[in-house]
């Protein structure tokens, strides 16, 4: 299987929301958090987001230090650089043509992807009513896993 990466090492919360809005589409599912920028340590476990359906770009969340949005094909996942100022990277099964996001890795982007066997028993699991996340890894030219993009589909 192959899989494409890209990167968009500058983008403010604008692009942010237009990226995901672009490749992952609403709703998707995200869940993000702080560590250091947003980070209260009153807060303990609830400076991290879980992961929850988001129906708008102006619903998600990007606030903190670092998140992800996705579904079953793609996921964008932002790191937090400056105050207002995120680097992007996007994971996704189809190749993409981003103008603002050239391809991370090789001329084309293309990474080798494998899934689980089973992937009904090689999952995320999470505690409480949270859905069952699975994965597609990315690996390195050695073959090593270098990358797990998430995936779930939406619910229609």
């Amino acid at each position: 299987m192959s899989g494409y990466i890209y990167r968009m090492p500058r983008a403010d919360p604008a692009t942010l929301r237009e990226t995901v809005r672009e490749v992952i589409g609403f709703p998707c599912w995200s869940f993000g958090g702080a560590a250091a920028w947003d980070f209260d340590p009153g807060k303990g476990r609830d400076n991290l987001r879980p992961v929850a359906l988001v129906h708008t770009s102006e619903a998600l969340v990007v606030a903190g230090d670092f998140g992800h949005a996705f579904t079953e094909v793609a996921e964008v996942r932002w790191q937090r650089r400056e105050q207002a100022t995120y680097d992007i990277l996007i994971l996704s099964d189809p190749p993409l043509t981003l103008p603002n996001a050239p391809p991370f890795g090789s001329a084309n982007g293309a990474w080798t992807t494998s899934m689980p066997a089973n992937p009904k028993r090689v999952a995320i699991i999470q505690s409480g009513e949270y859905p069952v996340i699975h994965f597609t890894t990315y690996h390195a030219p050695n073959g090593a896993a270098q990358f797990l993009s998430y995936r779930l589909e939406v619910p229609s």
